[in-house]
């Protein structure tokens, strides 16, 4: 019962968070951020605050998200929508869905359902959960500290916090089994992908490419154990979603939400370099646009919790460099050891560990990219495929400087298959966002009776 009181206190701060940011977001959209930013966030705050010296307790959780509720509400009190109103409308308007669409609801519902039962059974059992993040967890737990006794687990200290709050939030709150905080973020992710591809297309594509991304199997999987992959996966490909949103329809918040969501990935997972394809994404389209603000707008949330992190491990550790000097250090390797031998070793590596693993979403990917540039459609979303190919010159490149640093490269496959498991969502988004896509799911068997 404690665990559930701070879930929904947790869950009622993103909420407003939500609403302060988005106010003019779908229900779905609203619910879903109301999880992933609250968590997301809170967590952060937690960690700052306890860089000050707050001792992460039970009264301390309970105080600060009082207070961050409070002063939220404060804020809001003139801008707050009917909450209640847009939810129960969005109950009816389930009763009135064609027989098809509630058949796709409740299969899209039954693998959430799935996926919760399950984290709810098995307790934490991966590695590199037990090893690593949640054992992080027992040690806030245990002494209410994690920055400040780093230096006992220095072999523990190099990734980011979020997952290891979240379980010592639930520890901290009497619970045993914290994983199923994975399957709520699978839920949230699904239900705000859905609300935001509805944007571009029909209600029964906009379920149909749902169905694609709840039952493809890495992400099903991944919602089910207590790795970093999914929250990493899950801000990021919303971060991409939602810069896409942002170019689309010319609305700042959307950038603003675009750095909250990408900086709380890199509070996931902070070694892949794929936060640098926004940002130079966003950089050619406000030269190109005359935009000359969007980069800063999307940088400051962005930067403001990605910089902390860094700047404690290059401070306590010495273990990473600064943004720049990084940056700067890569290009650099890159370009005095470049070997055409190398990358076609390279290119082979990512196609037979990865690409191979996308199955046949990706040849219908490129095939629909294709056939809307040739058709010039409106919905062949040119700044949403520059997004993804930025990402995959990221992720050839970011392999092959990898590959000069470590010996043994070649043999983490698995690795490889986890880090650009975001792919998989964007190449759905784009699918289902497509006028090409829109016409078969009116063809199969979702009419209305």
């Amino acid at each position: 019962m404690q665990v559930l009181i701070i879930i929904l206190l947790i869950c009622w701060f993103g909420h407003l968070a939500s609403s302060l940011i988005n106010p003019d977001a779908e229900m779905l959209e609203h619910l879903g951020f109301s999880y992933l930013l609250g968590t997301g966030l809170f967590t952060f705050i937690l960690f700052v605050l306890s860089l000050f010296g707050m001792k992460i307790t039970g009264p301390s959780i309970l105080v600060v998200a009082a207070g961050f509720i409070y002063f939220l509400k404060a804020t809001l009190r003139r801008k707050r929508g009917n909450f209640r109103h847009k939810f129960l409308s969005l109950i009816r308007s389930f009763s009135n869905f064609p027989f098809g669409e509630k058949t796709l609801t409740i299969v899209i519902a039954g693998f959430i359902l799935m996926s919760l039962l399950s984290t709810l059974y098995w307790p934490v059992n991966e590695w590199d959960a037990l090893a690593l993040y949640d054992f992080r967890a027992k040690v806030i737990t245990r002494t209410g500290y994690f920055v400040q006794v780093a230096s006992n687990y220095s072999y523990f200290a190099h990734y980011p916090l979020l997952t290891s709050l979240l379980h010592a939030i639930v520890y901290i709150f009497n619970g045993h089994n914290p994983q199923f905080v994975y399957s709520m973020q699978f839920l949230s992710f699904v239900m705000i992908f859905g609300a935001s591809l509805r944007r571009f297309t029909t209600r029964r594509a906009s379920l149909l490419a749902t169905l694609l991304v709840v039952s493809t199997p890495i992400l099903l999987k991944h919602s089910t154990i207590s790795y970093t992959n999914l929250p990493y996966t899950i801000y990021f490909v919303l971060g991409m979603i939602y810069l896409f949103l942002s170019m689309e329809k010319q609305k700042k918040r959307y950038l603003i939400l675009s750095g909250l969501m990408v900086g709380l990935s890199t509070w996931a997972r902070d070694v892949e370099p794929f936060w640098l394809a926004g940002l130079i994404v966003l950089v050619v389209y406000a030269v190109w646009k005359r935009k000359y603000f969007y980069p800063f707008i999307y940088s400051v949330p962005f930067f403001a919790i990605q910089l902390p992190w860094r700047f404690l491990m290059v401070k306590f550790f010495g273990k990473a460099r600064g943004v720049a000097n990084q940056l700067s250090g890569a290009a650099v390797e890159l370009v005095q050891k470049l070997d055409p031998d190398r990358i076609k070793e390279i290119l082979s590596f990512v196609y037979s560990s990865v690409i191979i693993s996308w199955g046949i979403l990706f040849p219908i990917f490129i095939t629909i990219a294709v056939v809307s540039f040739v058709q010039k459609s409106k919905a062949g979303r040119s700044t949403l495929l520059l997004i993804i190919a930025a990402n995959f010159v990221i992720l050839i490149v970011g392999t092959y400087l990898f590959s000069l640093n470590y010996p043994g490269w070649d043999h983490i496959p698995d690795s490889a298959r986890r880090m650009a498991m975001f792919f998989s969502p964007l190449f759905i988004f784009y699918i289902g966002s497509t006028d090409i896509f829109a016409r078969i799911a009116n063809m199969m068997f979702f009419r209305k009776r």
